[in-house]
């Protein structure tokens, strides 16, 4: 399948950059996701020129990644079903902004989105800080 010598598969699990599952007998089985990972660490060695630590910084960033995608998707699954929740994208409105006629006050409406300003204090003498006005 992969023409791999078992003592590099052994190699690799030494390194921590693979972990196949084990029988009671203690015989290695290989997940679909397994020999994925080992033909990625083929490539990255073979077609790529990765040593065996870049190859193992790659996998871990890669699991960390991965893992943070399950939490980021696990937390947004019951926002995405909940009616109620906002969405992140929108900004809230004022209800000043909304006052007046049907289609509002457009002075107040304004003034409603107007962006604060910021003030850079950079003075060789001073620390850089930053106030909102």
């Amino acid at each position: 399948m992969l023409a791999i010598h078992p003592q590099t598969l052994r190699l690799y699990e030494k390194k921590g950059l693979i972990r196949p599952s084990r029988t009671t007998g203690r015989t290695r089985v290989y997940s679909a996701e397994d020999v994925e990972e080992i033909r990625l660490i083929l490539r990255l060695g073979r077609e790529l020129g990765v040593n065996l630590a870049g190859i193992e910084i790659i996998l871990k960033m890669r699991r960390q990644m991965q893992a943070m995608q399950q939490e980021l998707e696990a937390a947004a699954s019951p926002l995405a079903t909940s009616r109620a929740a906002p969405s992140l994208t929108e900004r809230p409105r004022p209800a000043a902004a909304w006052s007046g006629s049907r289609t509002g006050n457009f002075a107040n409406w304004m003034s409603a989105r107007r962006e604060p300003e910021w003030h850079v204090h950079d003075r060789a003498s001073d620390p850089p800080t930053c106030r909102r006005s």
